[in-house]
């Protein structure tokens, strides 16, 4: 009987996915590493792409885009803990590109929003104390 790799996929506030796999491809920083089954344990630190999941005839069966992370492996589990994950049917339809620059911009939109308000605040504490 083949041996399996069991891959996890790790949100911050959840578990994304769970699925059995005979190869799994992460995106490590360094280039991309290919997991197999009784592979010796290691920490890798993931970049931006595609998480790949292979069967037997090395076939890809699902693709993540992941948002950077940390991958954990060990015992013949694949464990991906990253900040967002995007699925393929997602991918088309957006454009990983699009999604992540939205992403980014929507951050810096609300981080510019806060400073903006918290500023008026001293303004105001200004106008009603002054000094």
């Amino acid at each position: 009987m083949e041996k399996n790799v069991r891959l996890k996929i790790i949100l911050p506030d959840r578990v994304y996915r769970e699925q059995d796999a005979r190869r799994v491809i992460i995106p490590g920083l360094e280039g991309d590493m290919t997991i197999l089954p009784e592979r010796a344990p290691a920490v890798v630190t993931l970049a931006n792409g595609y998480v790949r999941v292979l069967d037997e005839q090395d076939n890809v069966t699902d693709k993540y885009f992941i948002i950077g992370g940390l991958a954990n492996i060990a015992d013949d589990v694949c464990t991906v803990s990253s900040g967002a994950v995007i699925p393929e049917e997602h991918i088309g339809q957006y454009g990983v590109f699009n999604y992540v620059n939205w992403r980014s911009q929507h951050k810096r939109k609300n981080e510019v929003i806060k400073r903006y308000h918290r500023r008026m605040r001293r303004v105001d504490e200004k106008i009603k104390h002054p000094q």
